[in-house]
């Protein structure tokens, strides 16, 4: 696939992170192992204090005032950072904490000074475990290079599912697990018996799940959900 614009992109980022931290869920070494070969760099970082748990080395190469915030931690943004547009980042990552959505990431464009230099960065950030947030790191004067390189390694998420794929991960654990049972062939009685939720109640969720991903029968709702799940 030809990637056209910086928008399609960014999102792959988005979407390849996604499915990174998927596999860290499910293999930590095998995301180790693949990190190794993918051209962005990455931390860790506990949202209860501001030092970073890990960095991989692609991420501290680039230069001195990287390493600097690696030893210091977050404290030392501001004097590398466009403070202003940090300023509303903090509040915008701080907002993010406090809904706590596992299945939502959020994704930000932050500027740092590297090797004394300005340089736009776009960040990925994701629920992991507990406290931790896995962050993937893509420098924007290299977003067309790096992009090429993922895609030889992780297959893009076509241009066709991008919006199917954002409307889709915003649904609830709850909602993800009634398609799943629908897939399985469970009517909405059985899905109600299984959820502790009036048959009503059911009716009700699949409504609002039908007009989130904007679908009209049940054949197109399993074959998304299938997609989506052979795509994490």
């Amino acid at each position: 696939m030809k990637l056209h614009t910086e928008k399609e992109q960014l999102l792959n980022l988005e979407y390849n992170t996604y499915r990174l931290r998927n596999l860290y869920w499910k293999d930590v070494g095998k995301f180790k192992e693949l990190m190794d070969y993918l051209p962005y760099g990455y931390y860790l970082n506990n949202k209860e204090n501001s030092q970073y748990e890990a960095m991989d080395a692609k991420l501290i190469g680039k230069g001195r005032e990287i390493e600097i915030l690696v030893e210091k931690g977050m404290e030392y943004l501001p004097e590398i950072s466009n403070v202003e547009l940090l300023r509303f980042l903090n509040n915008k990552i701080q907002n993010y904490y406090k809904q706590s959505i596992e299945k939502a990431g959020l994704s930000y464009l932050q500027q740092i000074r590297i090797n004394g230099e300005m340089t736009d960065l776009h960040t990925t950030k994701y629920f992991l475990q507990g406290s931790i947030y896995l962050n993937m790191i893509c420098f924007l004067p290299e977003l067309g290079k790096l992009e090429g390189m993922a895609a030889k390694i992780l297959r893009p998420l076509e241009r066709k599912h991008h919006l199917l794929w954002k409307r889709y991960r915003l649904l609830s654990d709850s909602a993800r697990e009634m398609i799943d049972m629908l897939s399985k062939g469970m009517d909405n009685k059985q899905i109600g018996g299984q959820l502790h939720l009036s048959t009503h109640t059911v009716k009700t969720h699949l409504k609002y799940i039908y007009e989130k991903l904007d679908v009209r029968t049940l054949a197109e709702l399993i074959r998304i959900h299938q997609f989506i799940e052979l795509a994490e």
